[in-house]
């Protein structure tokens, strides 16, 4: 993933490299050994400004940054998309009975799960705290619901061992690739999905149909 702020910062470093050929051989050795250690070190650096520490997915910055990119491609493209805002059900709960070290590996399980169920090319964040997103490209609502509810039951086993496993409460909008699809709009219908499954009990998948004209058809 390159942010704007890392494009700007490899257009710099090229148009140093072009002054770098007008200086002297053994200038330009020195240079650019020294540049080459300050690139390694902010890249190091520019992952963990995008990496959660805990899930070892993107942080809340990171996440945006690809959903706006992944929109967009999916737009150009006419490609399927799917977005999922999860949390994990009554987490307070689990950092009050059972401290916040035990709170911290719960969170880090939801990484685990992700990577074990997920494919390659899907993406997860950790927009803060319990609550999570994730993208998932070419798929169907079927497809969409499959992968959640694989995620979450093998969330659930990897937690076992506090209160006998912990639930997530989902949902999902999915972009067909047929429509205009705005960013914005499919965020306050995720919104209203996700509020739709706690209201009904929480640990549950709701998976839903973007539509461009404001409707959403359930699976």
């Amino acid at each position: 993933m390159k942010s704007e702020h890392a494009k700007r910062v490899e257009k710099a470093m090229r148009a140093i490299e072009a002054e770098l050929e007008r200086a002297p051989k053994l200038v330009r050795r020195v240079l650019r050994e020294k540049i080459g250690r300050l690139a390694l070190e902010y890249q190091r650096r520019q992952k963990e400004l995008e990496e959660d520490y805990l899930t070892k997915g993107l942080n809340r910055e990171g996440i945006e940054y690809m959903l706006a990119r992944t929109v967009d491609q999916c737009r150009a493209n006419g490609w399927t998309l799917a977005v999922a805002d999860i949390d994990i059900d009554n987490f307070k709960g689990v950092n009050d009975q059972y401290g916040h070290d035990i709170g911290d590996q719960v969170i880090t399980q939801v990484g685990n799960a992700f990577r074990k169920i997920t494919r390659a090319g899907d993406i997860l964040g950790r927009q803060g705290g319990d609550e999570f997103r994730l993208i998932l490209q070419e798929v169907n609502m079927a497809q969409a619901e499959n992968i959640l509810e694989r995620v979450a039951r093998k969330f659930g086993e990897m937690t076992k061992d506090v209160n006998g496993g912990v639930t997530m409460s989902i949902a999902c909008v999915v972009y067909n690739g047929e429509s205009v699809v705005n960013k914005g709009y499919l965020l306050r219908q995720l919104d209203a999905k996700l509020y739709d499954v706690k209201e009904s009990g929480k640990n549950g998948i709701l998976v839903a149909e973007y539509n461009h004209n404001g409707e959403l058809s359930k699976v």
